[in-house]
């Protein structure tokens, strides 16, 4: 094999190289299982949220996996590897959990033993969600950002 032909040959295995691993790093997602890096920022009544959990459930229509991380101060992180599906769509379901000041038993009439917590994100928000995206990764990774109000008092 000549010199030339050994280029050749190193030119063409890269050329491959290329087309089949930068396009998934390039988009986002990668080409076997359609997952996508997800980011964003999370606020409350115009606050970071300080420590919580964000959760990304398959709309009812939508197939794929639920998706999630935790959120520390105001801000989350979605590994492409445990991501959602892009071009799917997606219940938002955000909690934040703080401790109210008591401190509760085990076991009924006994010690206090652990502090009690409260999620201080109203239900829209988590249990009874109206929060709904299609992920749409742009330049990597989709981004989703979540600004939370609390609902009018009736």
């Amino acid at each position: 094999m000549t010199a030339m032909q050994v280029l050749r040959r190193a030119c063409v295995c890269a050329g491959i190289a290329l087309a089949v691993f930068v396009p998934p790093l390039l988009i986002g997602c990668a080409a076997r299982d359609g997952r996508c890096a997800v980011e964003g920022r999370v606020s409350f009544d115009g606050q970071p949220v300080e420590e919580g959990v964000i959760a990304l459930v398959p709309a009812p229509s939508a197939t794929g996996p639920s998706a999630g991380a935790e959120i520390r101060d105001g801000r989350y992180a979605i590994a492409r590897a445990g991501g959602p599906l892009a071009g799917q769509r997606y219940r938002v379901e955000i909690t934040s959990y703080r401790k109210t000041g008591r401190r509760l038993p085990i076991v009924p009439d006994g010690p206090p033993a652990y502090d009690e917590k409260k999620n201080v994100i109203p239900e829209v928000y988590n249990v009874a969600s109206t929060l709904a995206v299609t992920v749409e990764p742009r330049g990597g990774v989709a981004t989703l950002d979540f600004d939370l109000a609390s609902p009018p008092k009736k």
